[in-house]
């Protein structure tokens, strides 16, 4: 937050000699966007004029990281890696990351925090921070609820994760390919459409069957879905969630379906699954890293419309050539 110099003048007085509300002083202080450029210079001269020192007193740093599933957060890798490289790389920069579930934001929101970070789900979190706070807030993997200013979003690119995926089983002389998602949640989790839209593209541009798509919400198991999906003879599989991939590779096995020479498979990248699978699984692996870095820069004005960031694709053993067979 900003700080007054000693003569009195304080955020309210320099808007209301401007005819502003605090939070468009704010913005200009932050250097932030979304301030039209004629209102901005008028900002700038009323502070010189007023000889106002801006000092930026959390410089600490605090970055507030929402999430709105405590079981997720506990259990799920993609929370986990996801956290700790938002700590590794905000730390970096000489800023501490504070997690907290988003029904907690009213009573956390106004604690000096630099920027709100929010991982998933809705909670309102819009709501509090447009009325509350003129920090930015930023949607990771999830499309903002509405348009506001000093809002983002950072992503890496679904859609062409799944793409790619398809890609590297049609080189290697797949053409039956199965898709096995899980679907809980869905209408909110922008990621699970994107994933979904990039397998019927990239089966429609290639003339391939559609039939092998299923999706299953957490409530059941996978062990129907995936009896259903082996019901249309498919020859490979993507599951591109980490957690839920390595679960359909041990049910493979269960099945006794060979891996990769019964059915290849890629699914999201998992450390904990490569240790326990016999088989190490080729995988899509989500840009947590860069995902952050992204973040880091929007905190510090650098980047305002950072552009999708691509998978990489780890190539193991879970994929068969058919056409050496």
């Amino acid at each position: 937050m900003a700080r007054p110099k000693k003569n009195g003048v304080t955020i309210a007085d320099i808007a209301a000699n401007c005819g502003v509300s605090p939070a468009t002083v704010s913005r200009v202080l932050y250097k932030r966007p979304h301030v039209d450029e004629e209102v901005r210079q008028r900002i700038s001269a009323e502070i010189a004029r007023s000889n106002y020192q801006f000092q930026h007193t959390s410089r600490a740093g605090k970055v507030l990281v929402l999430t709105s599933d405590a079981a997720g957060l506990i259990n799920g890798e993609y929370y986990y890696e996801l956290l700790n490289a938002l700590h590794a790389v905000f730390h970096q920069g000489g800023y501490a990351t504070v997690v907290a579930q988003a029904s907690a934001f009213p009573l956390v929101g106004n604690s000096g925090f630099d920027a709100v970070i929010s991982l998933g789900g809705l909670d309102n979190v819009m709501d509090y921070w447009s009325s509350h706070l003129v920090i930015p807030l930023i949607y990771v993997n999830r499309l903002p609820e509405r348009t506001e200013p000093n809002c983002f979003s950072v992503s890496a690119d679904h859609r062409k994760s799944i793409r790619d995926a398809v890609d590297l089983l049609c080189k290697n002389g797949h053409h039956r390919i199965g898709f096995l998602n899980t679907g809980s949640g869905r209408e909110v989790y922008w990621r699970f459409m994107e994933e979904e839209a990039g397998f019927r593209e990239a089966m429609k541009e290639r003339g391939l069957p559609l039939n092998g798509m299923v999706i299953y919400t957490h409530n059941n198991e996978p062990h129907q879905a995936l009896s259903e999906l082996l019901r249309q003879n498919i020859t490979a599989l993507i599951c591109p969630n980490a957690t839920e991939g390595g679960k359909v590779a041990r049910i493979l096995q269960d099945l006794r379906w060979r891996v990769p020479d019964d059915c290849s498979i890629i699914v999201g990248d998992s450390e904990f699954y490569n240790r326990v699978n016999p088989v190490p699984l080729t995988a899509i692996r989500m840009p947590y890293e860069k995902i952050a870095a992204q973040c880091l820069e929007i905190v510090q004005g650098k980047n305002n419309f950072p552009p999708p960031i691509p998978y990489e694709i780890i190539q193991r053993n879970s994929v068969k050539n058919r056409t050496q067979q």
